[in-house]
């Protein structure tokens, strides 16, 4: 797994998953300090799903923060291959629906 930085487009994750696949994550223009540490999570997200573990609760911590802000990262994670959520028309329809209705 590593970091880099393109010309055009800001910060970058490149890995390849255990099936051989190469993926990239663009996390576009940010501060490295913010660009490492994202690939430090991504690196244990890796790391775990490789090896079919249990995720720490810093983690579950951080790809909670990651939902409650609603970060395009974790759309970018879940095409990845590195975490599953309910995106999707049924979960979209239910945030939709809680955000007009007012019992």
């Amino acid at each position: 797994m590593r970091l880099k930085k393109s010309r055009n487009a800001g910060w970058w994750i490149s890995f390849t998953d255990r099936r051989g696949r190469r993926h990239s994550i663009r996390l576009g223009w940010i501060q490295t300090a913010e660009a490492e540490e994202i690939l430090a999570y991504v690196e244990r997200l890796h790391a775990a799903r490789a090896e079919r573990r249990k995720l720490d609760d810093d983690i579950l911590h951080w790809l909670d923060r990651l939902e409650q802000s609603d970060d395009p990262l974790q759309y970018k994670l879940e095409k990845a291959g590195l975490i599953m959520t309910q995106f999707g028309f049924d979960a979209a329809l239910e945030r939709y629906l809680e955000s007009k209705v007012s019992w």
